[in-house]
């Protein structure tokens, strides 16, 4: 999801799934994995429907979801966005995105 034209998010768009936006403060965390200075994560947004609802992020600089938790005050906004904490990357939630989220944070770190 991103931001479209005149400042809609991408849910707006008559291609979006219905229920498409995740809601920040509802999720729960999957699979958490830090590499070097990057720590990936697949949550869970159940009021999202595409995906059933999954996303794997990647955050740089941060060690781990605890830490994640205490800068976003308990908020996970899956969204680029320039204000607050600020997603890296984002991939497809199947096990090759999970893969190319590892390839990422290896080769950056090295």
């Amino acid at each position: 999801m991103g931001v479209g034209i005149g400042g809609r998010s991408c849910a707006s768009s008559p291609y979006a799934a219905p229920n498409s936006n995740p809601d920040p403060a509802k999720f729960s965390i999957v699979k958490e994995r830090t590499i070097g200075r990057f720590l990936l994560l697949k949550v869970r947004y159940p009021n999202c429907s595409n995906f059933e609802g999954l996303k794997i992020l990647v955050f740089e600089n941060i060690t781990s979801a605890n830490a994640l938790m205490a800068l976003t005050k308990g908020r996970l906004d899956p969204h680029f966005t320039p204000h607050g904490v600020q997603v890296f990357a984002r991939f497809p939630p199947t096990t090759e995105g999970w893969k190319v989220a590892k390839t990422l944070a290896r080769t950056l770190t090295n």
